[in-house]
């Protein structure tokens, strides 16, 4: 017998024993008062049905015996075996939630858009559009229906797909989402395909929705939406997901398909993967391997790119020039260039594309400045060096002492013509950090006559989203590379360029214990402790760095603090040992006895984490030509308040700049004494302090890259064996699937 699906007003539920029970409604639309019975098990009741709403039901009819009132008795009676059941979403929900939300409506929530509802029901729709202010008057103030009637000015055919969409039986978040993707079209778009909405809304609430509106569990579209979807989680690195991957796995795909399905179409998975390569929306690679269209086509662009940038043909250049250049560098700086160093230069300069490696340390940056002047002297060509973060940029500016952007900076700049380069050589600092989509959009915006260096350590922090292009390059055999060994930042008679290497290899490193009357000593040290100990044994570090909270009266004290350059660098930002309550902590009680700045929270002498990159920040001073002053603050810096000001405080930033911050730039500060160790990337302090604690993110690469962020000394909070096995465990990126290969179009190419 084949499924049926009706709508039912909800007379009574009966419950299981066991969970599930029996729904007992009205079809709203019939014309007699028969009831219909459901029989729902727990495994498809969302959750117990209330008198008076509607339900959408599929399933197939069976007879059954149930009590008959009239005759008192047990009589054969039709139920609906349900394989699917979920309410529908109260009319008027998608209206509701638009003007509760909208921002020029000034004083209406969502308890006068439900009175509103209440009042008028679907007359609602036409008033607005008739600019009834009469109507809504009756309900709220003239003001405010003006405010409602002026805000759908411009929007009236909005309102209609609004009314259409809450025909469709859509809650109002997922209305408004089919409104920003499809505009007034929305409820026609809805209808060819509700699953086209999982670009903004989640699978759970799109496919409720779905099947509310009548759509069956095995329809084509649905099965095609969960194989995108299940691709789309595995190519996510948000939401507690560590993935990633731009390839998934056949038998974790099904997976996922089937479980996005449910039991009502769990048996079509495998049938979903096929459809989903006819259709083309799915690649398949051989051997159980696929790709999703979008990560395919990036991939397949990176290496096309790149192949084009390296078969180029190439001018020479002037080595006796790049000679004088290195030289120059070397006086100013006070260096020897090693031999590998030289090299790295004179490949940057003769390669379409290259890259430089080197552990932390190394003097990347500052083969970067020799490449910057030798590229703008002997080549006389444009020049440009970004990194993913606005800190990392800065640094590079500084290191360089030329311009250096943001990647995002970078590609907005070429977009509206901001920026002009048309040959030159663009440098991409931090690239372990650099992710497959953000690699895809460099390569295809970046005009072919420039060449592209990256330069990075791939021991340090994978990108944050998806692949891992900076393995492929420094593995490839066919891309130029250089990689540097020698370090520079730690004095190896400090131990920390010794350990920092055996833990990027996998080695569990012997380190000695932390002894706070000896804290002045240079090296790696552990501060053995159980996971509950580690945040009162961080602030016992720290203090043994810093010293005793100084008192209000203390400033040369409060100067200590800050001189000792101690930074907390931790894996996660929440929990009893993230960086947000460490920095809390550090906050209360080393700062809890200085003036405080307004009701901020902050005090003179807070140590701030600058969390979005801003740019030309008003400083609160004026130029000499009497414009305002201002400073670009990037993502990551961190900041000492100074002291209050009439309209905020005072802010001396890590890199020498001052401003002044405002109540507004609130939502853009964090306590800065403790900081994630992505945050801390490419920087350098005295010493750091490193909690271990069990995290998703805690591996060799997270370790290692806490660890080279220490000059002189850095100490390992938590379990000997926790430590161990993070360094012992291949690092997390490597689980990372991916099918960029760079090699095979380049011998492609050269063989014909």
């Amino acid at each position: 017998m084949s499924d049926t699906t009706v709508r039912l007003q909800v007379t009574s539920f009966h419950p299981a024993r066991f969970g599930g029970g029996i729904l007992v409604g009205r079809a709203p639309e019939a014309e007699t008062d028969e009831l219909v019975r459901a029989r729902i098990a727990a495994r498809v009741l969302p959750r117990e049905p209330v008198e008076g709403e509607i339900w959408r039901v599929t399933g197939r009819i069976e007879r059954h015996p149930a009590f008959d009132h009239r005759s008192r008795r047990n009589e054969p009676t039709d139920h609906i075996i349900a394989d699917w059941a979920a309410p529908l979403a109260p009319k008027g929900a998608a209206i509701r939630r638009w003007i509760a939300l909208n921002p020029k409506i000034k004083g209406v929530g969502q308890g006068y858009a439900e009175r509103l509802w209440d009042a008028l029901g679907p007359r609602l729709y036409e008033a607005i559009r008739q600019r009834d202010i009469d109507a809504l008057a009756t309900v709220l103030d003239v003001p405010k229906a003006h405010a409602i009637v002026d805000a759908f000015g411009l929007l009236l055919d909005e309102v209609s797909a609004l009314e259409d969409l809450d025909g469709l039986g859509l809650d109002g978040r997922t209305a408004n989402a089919a409104i920003t993707l499809y505009g007034p079209r929305a409820g026609a778009r809805f209808r060819e395909n509700p699953y086209l909405i999982t670009l903004l809304e989640p699978w759970a609430k799109v496919d409720m929705a779905a099947l509310a509106s009548g759509m069956l569990p095995g329809d084509r579209r649905r099965l095609l939406a969960a194989v995108d979807v299940a691709a789309a989680k595995a190519f996510r690195t948000t939401d507690h997901n560590l993935g990633g991957h731009t390839v998934v796995v056949r038998g974790r795909l099904v997976t996922g398909v089937r479980q996005l399905l449910g039991r009502t179409a769990a048996h079509a998975a495998e049938e979903a993967v096929e459809l989903a390569m006819e259709a083309g929306e799915l690649i398949d690679l051989g051997s159980g391997r696929y790709q999703a269209r979008a990560p395919w086509y990036m991939e397949r662009q990176i290496e096309q790119a790149v192949a084009q940038r390296l078969l180029a043909p190439r001018s020479p250049i002037d080595h006796s020039g790049v000679a004088t250049i290195l030289a120059e560098v070397e006086r100013e700086d006070g260096i020897r260039f090693e031999p590998e160093q030289r090299e790295a230069v004179f490949m940057a300069l003769t390669s379409g594309f290259s890259a430089i490696a080197g552990g932390a340390g190394t003097g990347k940056s500052t083969i970067a400045k020799a490449i910057m002047r030798a590229a703008r002297s002997v080549r006389g060509e444009g020049y440009a060096q970004v990194a993913l973060s606005g800190r990392a940029a800065k640094r590079l500016r500084e290191a360089t002492g030329g311009d250096a952007m943001t990647i995002y900076r970078y590609l907005k700049d070429l977009e509206h013509g901001r920026l002009k380069l048309d040959r030159g050589l663009l440098v991409v600092d931090e690239c372990s950090m650099v992710s497959t989509p953000d690699l895809w959009q460099i390569l295809s915006m970046t005009p072919d006559g420039v060449d592209i260096l990256l330069v990075g350590d791939p021991g340090q922090l994978p990108p944050i989203r998806a692949g891992n292009p900076a393995d492929a390059i420094m593995n490839s055999a066919c891309v130029p590379q250089v990689t540097l060994r020698v370090p520079h930042r730690q004095a190896t008679s400090t131990g920390i360029p010794e350990i920092a290497q055996e833990i990027r290899e996998g080695r569990i490193p012997i380190l000695e214990p932390f002894e706070a009357a000896r804290a002045d000593r240079p090296g790696v040290f552990l501060l053995s402790c159980t996971p509950g100990e580690v945040p009162g044994k961080v602030l016992e570090a720290f203090g043994a760095f810093a010293g005793a909270p100084p008192d209000r009266d203390q400033p040369d004290a409060l100067e200590r603090l800050h001189g000792a350059d101690v930074q907390i660098l931790g894996a996660t930002k929440k929990g009893p040992a993230g960086t947000i309550e460490l920095a809390d902590a550090v906050e209360r009680r080393w700062l809890g006895a200085q003036p405080a700045i307004h009701d901020w929270g902050l005090r003179v002498g807070s140590k701030i984490l600058w969390t979005r990159n801003s740019y030309d920040h008003k400083t609160g001073r004026t130029r000499d030509d009497g414009e305002d002053e201002t400073v670009d603050i990037m993502n990551g810096a961190l900041g000492v308040v100074r002291a209050p000001t009439a309209a905020g405080a005072e802010v001396w930033f890590d890199d020498e700049s001052r401003t002044e911050i405002r109540r507004s730039d609130l939502e853009r500060v964090l306590r800065g004494w403790a900081v994630t160790t992505h945050k801390a990337q490419g920087s350098a302090f005295r010493r750091v302090i490193i909690p271990v604690v069990r995290s998703r993110l805690l591996d060799r690469a997270m370790l290692y890259t806490a660890v080279t962020r220490a000059r002189i000394t850095a100490i390992l909070v938590g379990e000997e064996d926790l430590i161990a096995r993070a360094v012992a465990a291949p690092p997390t990126v490597w689980r990372r699937r991916q099918a960029l290969d760079l090699d095979s179009p380049i011998d492609a190419c050269r063989a014909a």
